[in-house]
């Protein structure tokens, strides 16, 4: 058995040569507790070497020898409620923490203290705080610490940064059981602290009730320890002061003391940990599943573009891969939980994604990947302490940034020759939560480049409070081809924004290639600033659910702040909402997830309309990758690589300059079922020229199918339809009746069941 890559010592208990069900494996498995999960993964391997096994040592114990029935217990306390992103040195310090306190403020919580020694000398609380000071001169803050109603210490300290504030606690004070710990900040109106965690240490007697005790002993020589309470004669001890080789404790001494038993045996000598345990209280591994090797190390493999998703996603993708396939790129698609397997030995990692990235463009067969897709949603709250809810398909990695501080950031796993920002594949990714949500972005972008799409307009659209927006728009016009219509929508020449928001959905409505807004914005909206609330705004993502676009999406450009923030815990960010109807609004959005120089934007605006339109670069990832290398070559901060991300897919070609030679033809079949059953698939299904394609029926309870009709024929009450050969547009639906009808003809007073033709 191995944890990490390293091998750790086992105990088989078999009673033959094969398992059966009453046999098993122990082993000693400390836990795992870091920002990104609290799951830990450890890796069984069979019919190979026999591997390390848990040796016993003697613990026997000598007449004579008084035994120590206590030791000194570390208690921590913590839980993750408030989210600072701009806390000092995140993401690799913490900066989740348990309470905000502002000014004079106080709060108090009860700390369970189990078994503490009749003399408890020598107990230690400590609070852990975070200083948030807006200024080098801010105010001093002041903390005082009480126990149980008895004021302790008070602290004055200043800083932006990690304070222990410690206090020793009277032997009389603390209490077995429940404790209550009271934190009082004495602090000026505007004053911020964080509490991240409190800590108690206290002598605790060596006894426990719930068959389980883990204790550190420290004795230069050899002496007794005595542990009473258990409910079970049948009682283990190791020592697991190196996890990876634990001891079991043998010839211990066990006694019957009342209707409890005690174990005693000898420490030997030196800091020891170890483990006292009845079989009852033995854990069992949340999950366990067969594993497959993976390939992803195998350097013979090759691909132009990867994808990247949850393996129950990736089947609804199928025609975009197929697509690039058709496009010549060679692909490959990748199971997140294969990229942990391989490179973070099971465990959940951001760090995990760029690292195969890493190998596979140093590894796989030359030339090295181009095109990265994620495909599922992030969220900042990698742990989901706060209970949205919201996945982590694909991982989110934060970026530090000078004024947001964690940002959302795809480009760190872009970033892989060398050891800098700059972007050496060309990476994007589609939000949803479902296979379903997924699939139809998929198909969406199929239809986009298969079809016959091609608008000769672009939207501009400025903010109302600065002319400079609507300059950087009129610059940009400029490198529009001649055969091409712009449209303005500069909402500082309109009375009622709501009729900006009018004109903005009619000009995306009637079709444009692109469409690019410049001003302000936050998360969700356009127009609104990133402080403050109120205000008007321009566009939210409930104005974008009345747009009627079908097949003709937009490339959504926005240079402003925040719209790009992916990673959300409660909502989805205005890029993503651009993306995700299934057959309208964008084909993509490219925007940033963080506060950005307005001279950058413009800088980024022009070189990425250059790229666009001047190089005839139609490749949206290549433009916008190219585009924001030119602005930081140009002078830009390592930001501009930052914080703009694509929402999209990096090898999603614009409907302009493409080369009718290489166009790959599809055709659309569209499903659809009547009352009392299902098709799958089902919607607006994009078939590629002479690709065939399967439909299931799937009747509901007491339904069953009465009737296939394909463009309006019918073909029987078979659950499924096979097109062949697909050359041309297409439509099924399937009809159910009752499972008792006959659905025939019938005689006097009888009914009879008609199907109804698809036109």
């Amino acid at each position: 058995m191995f944890h990490l890559d390293t091998e750790i010592a086992i105990r088989v208990t078999a009673s033959g040569g094969a398992f059966q069900p009453s046999d098993g494996l122990e082993f000693y498995a400390e836990g795992l507790d870091n920002q990104y999960t609290g799951t830990d993964a450890y890796w069984l391997y069979w019919n190979g070497a026999e591997g390390k096994r848990i040796p016993s040592i003697d613990g026997g114990v000598s007449d004579g020898n008084t035994p120590i029935t206590t030791f000194n217990m570390l208690l921590v306390f913590e839980e993750n409620k408030q989210i600072w992103t701009d806390t000092p040195g995140a993401p690799e310090t913490d900066y989740w923490f348990w309470e905000k306190l502002t000014g004079p403020e106080s709060v108090q919580y009860d700390i369970f203290a189990p078994e503490p020694a009749a003399d408890a000398t020598g107990a230690e609380l400590r609070v852990i705080f975070q200083g948030k000071a807006e200024t080098a001169d801010s105010p001093a803050y002041e903390t005082t610490i009480s126990l149980n109603g008895q004021a302790l210490k008070t602290d004055t300290w200043t800083g932006n940064n990690t304070y222990t504030q410690t206090t020793a606690v009277p032997s009389d004070l603390l209490l077995p059981g429940t404790n209550t710990v009271k934190i009082d900040s004495a602090g000026a109106s505007l004053d911020v602290i964080y509490i991240n965690r409190i800590e108690l240490t206290y002598p605790r007697r060596l006894t426990t009730s719930r068959g389980y005790l883990a204790f550190q002993v420290d004795s230069g020589e050899p002496k007794p320890i005595q542990i009473s309470g258990f409910s079970q004669a049948d009682i283990r001890i190791y020592d697991a002061t190196a996890p990876e080789a634990v001891k079991r404790v043998a010839n211990i001494d066990v006694a019957v003391n009342g209707s409890r038993y005690t174990a005693a045996f000898t420490h030997q000598n030196g800091g020891k940990t170890y483990i006292a345990l009845t079989p009852d209280a033995m854990e069992k591994p949340d999950k366990m599943t067969r594993q497959p090797g993976t390939n992803l190390k195998d350097a013979s493999k090759g691909a132009d573009y990867i994808l990247i998703t949850a393996s129950d996603m990736a089947a609804g993708l199928s025609k975009l891969t197929e697509l690039r396939r058709r496009q010549g790129y060679r692909v490959e698609t990748v199971g997140i939980e294969d990229i942990y397997n391989t490179f973070s030995f099971g465990r959940f990692d951001p760090a995990a994604i760029r690292d195969f990235l890493d190998y596979a463009y140093h590894n796989w067969q030359p030339p090295a990947p181009q095109f990265v897709l994620l495909a599922g949603d992030a969220n900042i709250d990698y742990r989901d302490y706060i209970r949205t809810g919201r996945k982590n398909i694909v991982p989110v990695h934060l970026a530090a940034t000078p004024e947001l501080g964690l940002t959302p950031s795809d480009n760190w796993y872009a970033a892989v020759d060398g050891d800098d920002p700059v972007p050496d594949l060309y990476i994007g990714r589609i939000p949803g939560n479902t296979a379903e949500t997924v699939r139809n972005i998929a198909y969406k972008l199929v239809r986009y480049e298969t079809g016959d799409y091609t608008p000769k307009q672009a939207l501009f659209v400025a903010d109302d409070e600065e002319a400079v927006f609507e300059t950087l728009n009129e610059e940009l016009i400029e490198y529009l081809p001649g055969d091409f219509t712009e449209q303005r929508v500069y909402t500082r020449r309109y009375a009622d924004l709501d009729q900006a928001t009018s004109d903005i959905l009619e000009f995306i409505n009637a079709g444009m290639l692109l469409t690019n807004f410049m001003g302000h914005g936050d998360v969700t909206r356009w127009g609104a600033e990133p402080i403050g609330e109120g205000g008007e705004f321009i566009l939210a993502p409930e104005d974008l659910d009345k747009l009627a676009n079908p097949n003709r999406p937009t490339f959504v450009v926005a240079l402003n702040c925040l719209n790009g923030y992916f990673a959300q815990s409660f909502k989805y960010s205005l890029a993503e909402e651009w993306v995700m109807a299934e057959d309208a609004r964008a084909v993509a959005c490219y925007a940033p997830s963080g506060l950005s120089l307005q001279w950058e934007h413009e800088s980024l605006g022009r070189n990425l309309f250059s790229r666009i339109f001047t190089d005839k670069t139609n490749v949206i990832g290549k433009a916008a990758t190219e585009a924001k290398l030119d602005t930081f070559y140009q002078g830009g901060t390592n930001k501009i690589l930052t914080v703009f991300n694509l929402i999209g897919d990096p090898a999603t070609r614009l409907a302009i300059f493409r080369d009718p030679a290489n166009k790959v033809a599809a055709y659309t079949i569209t499903a659809n079922a009547g009352t009392g059953g299902s098709i799958t698939p089902s919607g607006d299904i994009p078939v590629f020229e002479n690709a065939d394609e399967k439909f299931s029926a799937a009747p509901a309870d007491g339904y069953k199918v009465a009737d296939i009709l394909v463009d309006g024929v019918s073909q029987g009450s078979s659950e499924s339809y096979t097109f062949k050969n697909v050359t041309s547009d297409h439509q099924i639906q399937v009809e159910f009746q009752a499972a008792g009808s006959s659905g025939g003809g019938g005689g006097g007073g009888g009914g009879c069941f008609i199907s109804t033709a698809v036109h």
